[in-house]
């Protein structure tokens, strides 16, 4: 069964793995990923077993990020500094 991972898709970009269909329980998904030492568990929001989905999810992810980092830097610029750190 294919399956595309989200996790990591700002970090590491949307991982494609091939899993035993059996790895998934309720939901959650149980896999290794390339080069780690243990399984891993993902949350149903957390993969997609389409590339659609994943796209979708990846999309969401990045723009919910990009507005996070607009408002710490909203928050920057109204920042001042004072003698004597009041």
């Amino acid at each position: 069964m294919k399956i595309w991972i989200t996790k990591y898709a700002l970090s590491r970009g949307i991982l494609v793995l091939d899993v035993a269909s059996d790895a998934v329980t309720e939901g959650y998904l149980w896999c290794r990923l390339p080069g780690a030492l243990m399984n891993d568990s993902f949350e149903p929001k957390e993969w997609a077993d389409s590339w659609e989905g994943a796209l979708a999810r990846a999309e969401k992810m990045r723009r919910d990020k990009i507005a996070s980092l607009r408002k710490q830097i909203m928050k920057l610029e109204k920042t001042t500094f004072s003698e004597g750190g009041e």
